[in-house]
């Protein structure tokens, strides 16, 4: 959605600030990005908020991630007050029945459905530690 106007429901994902690493990919730019240890889930949350002016219902689903990962949402659907708040549980692992070597580095990118209420995106970065 970019089309100029804010949608009324974020996504944010919470994680451990401890886990936070910081990259450098270009010289001009840094940003952070979460790590993780390919032999340990990472117990994520996803927020979900509505600042709109009615209650709305809908529901999370996972957009991209690459090969090797797992990410795992608790409760799909969800319903949000006006101005309200709801923290859903994600757990995020690597390995599994993967062909080849999973991915150190990527972007995991999940997607809110809410109807008129719009199709909010929220994309983080994964990186191995």
């Amino acid at each position: 959605h970019r089309k100029g106007e804010a949608l009324s429901i974020v996504l944010q994902v919470l994680a451990p600030h401890s886990d936070r690493v910081r990259v450098e990919d270009r010289p001009w730019s840094e940003s952070y990005a979460y790590g993780f240890r390919q032999d340990e889930p990472v117990e994520l949350a996803l927020a979900a908020y509505n600042f709109g002016k009615e209650r709305v219902k809908g529901q999370i689903e996972l957009e991209h991630l690459p090969g090797g990962w797992q990410l795992s949402l608790g409760a799909r659907r969800l319903e949000l007050d006006v101005m309200g708040r709801t923290v859903l549980p994600l757990t995020f692992s690597v390995g599994g029945n993967t062909t080849g070597e999973p991915a150190r580095d990527g972007w995991v990118v999940v997607r809110g459905d809410f109807g008129l209420a719009g199709r909010p995106a929220l994309a983080f970065r994964m990186l191995a530690k």
